[in-house]
C-alpha cells in the first residue's frame, strides 16, 4: 500500500531512525486525552511502539504509514522538507465480545504543532482509497464523541456515520464506515484483508527463492526463534492459523494454512523437518550453518536492536518454532521475482 504521494504529502513506512518522531507523536495533549493508551512515556515504550509501527510494512493493505511534507506545507517556508506531520493506520479492529476481528479500522495520529492544516484529512483519504482499490470492500473508523476534530476527518475522507456504537473496544464510540467497489480481490479467499502477513526472510532474492519454493510445493515447513515472536509481542501460531504470503513487491501470493506447530530445541530439530523446508537440505549440518548465518546477521539482529531488545544467542538449546503448512490459495500465473 505504501509509498504513497499526494498534493502536498508523501507517505512512507516507518523506519528505525523515526524513533525520535514517535516520541513526539505520543505527547500530544489530545491524543494522551482520547486514547490514553498511546501515552509514550519511556524509551522503551517508544521503541516498542516504534516496532509495531514497522511490524507490517510488507502488508498489501494493512500497515502504519508516516506522514511527512513534500515541501514546506504551504506554511511559508517555516516547515522543512520531508518533515514528519503524523501516522495513519489500517489494521484489524478488536470486537467488543472478543470474537475475531472481522473488518479493517483506519485510525489517524497528528504531531501537535502541525494540526490545523488538513495533513491528516489528505493522507487518510489517500490510504482509504488505495485499501478500497486493493479490493477491500469495508473499512470502519472510530472516535471518542467528544473527539470532534477526528470526527470531521472521518466525514471529509467520505465516511459513512453510524452514529455510538459498543461493538468495538468495549467502548461507546461514534462509528463511521466506508464501502468501496464490490469487485472482490480475484482469487483471494474472503477476509484476506484480515490476515497476518507471512515474510520468508526479508525482501530480496532470498525471499523470493523462499516463496518460490512454496508456490512448487517444495516448501512446507519453516523455523523461527522463539524470541522473534517474544520481540514482537506476537502470539505464537496454531494448527489452523493462516498468513498471507507476499514476495519482495509485497504483492500477495498465496495463502497459507498452518497443519502443525512445534516448539523444541535447536539441537532437537528433525532431519524431517529440515528436509521439508525445501532448500535442498540433506542434513541437518548444512541445514544448521545456513539458518544460523540468517539468524546472527546484522539485519536479523538488527531487528531485535530496533525493538529494544538483545539478539539471542544461537545454541543447541536455543528455543525455535517449527511450523508446517499447507497452501490453500495460489495467485494465478505467478512466476518466482516478478
Amino acid at each position: 500500500m505504501i509509498p504513497l504521494t499526494t498534493e502536498r504529502l508523501r507517505l512512507r513506512a516507518f523506519a528505525p531512525g523515526d524513533l525520535e518522531f514517535v516520541r513526539r507523536l505520543h505527547v500530544n495533549p489530545d491524543l494522551v486525552r482520547f486514547i490514553p493508551s498511546a501515552t509514550t512515556p519511556d524509551e522503551a515504550t517508544a521503541r516498542r511502539r516504534l516496532g509495531r509501527f514497522m511490524s507490517l510494512v510488507d502488508h498489501p493493505v494493512q500497515g502504519f504509514s508516516l506522514i511527512e511534507l513534500r515541501d514546506g506545507g504551504g506554511g511559508g517556508g517555516r516547515t522543512a522538507l520531508g518533515t514528519a506531520v503524523g501516522l495513519v493506520l489500517v489494521k484489524p479492529i478488536p470486537s467488543s465480545d472478543g470474537a475475531e476481528a472481522s473488518v479493517l479500522e483506519i485510525g489517524w495520529r497528528q504531531v501537535a504543532e502541525h494540526c490545523g492544516h488538513g495533513y491528516v484529512t489528505e493522507a487518510a483519504r489517500a490510504v482509504l482509497d488505495a485499501v478500497h482499490a486493493a479490493g477491500v470492500e469495508q473499512v470502519v473508523a472510530v472516535t471518542d464523541p467528544e473527539n470532534l476534530a477526528s470526527q470531521r476527518v472521518a466525514e471529509r475522507i467520505g465516511m459513512e456515520r453510524l452514529g455510538l456504537s459498543r461493538d468495538f473496544y468495549d467502548a461507546r464510540l461514534v462509528l463511521f464506515r466506508s464501502f468501496g467497489a464490490s469487485r472482490g480481490a480475484g482469487w483471494l479467499p474472503a477476509g484476506w484483508e484480515l490476515l497476518d502477513v507471512g515474510e520468508y526472510a526479508f525482501p530480496g532474492p532470498s525471499r523470493d527463492q523462499l516463496v518460490a519454493a512454496v508456490l512448487a510445493g517444495g516448501k512446507r515447513t519453516t523455523t523461527a526463534l522463539l524470541a522473534e515472536y517474544e520481540a514482537g509481542s506476537e502470539p505464537l501460531p496454531a494448527p489452523g492459523r493462516r498468513e498471507l504470503v507476499v514476495d519482495s513487491a509485497g504483492t500477495p501470493v498465496c495463502v497459507t494454512e498452518d497443519v502443525a506447530v512445534d516448539v523444541v530445541r535447536l539441537g532437537e530439530v528433525t532431519l524431517e523437518h529440515a528436509v521439508a523446508e525445501g532448500e535442498r537440505y540433506t542434513d541437518l549440518v548444512g541445514w544448521r550453518a545456513a539458518h544460523e548465518r540468517f539468524w546472527t546477521g546484522p539485519d536479523y539482529r538488527g531487528w531485535f536492536t530496533v525493538r529494544g531488545t538483545e539478539p539471542p544467542a544461537v545454541d543447541d538449546d536455543t528455543l525455535v518454532v517449527c511450523t508446517r503448512f499447507e497452501v490453500i490459495a495460489r495467485r494465478p500465473g505467478w512466476e518466482g521475482g516478478r
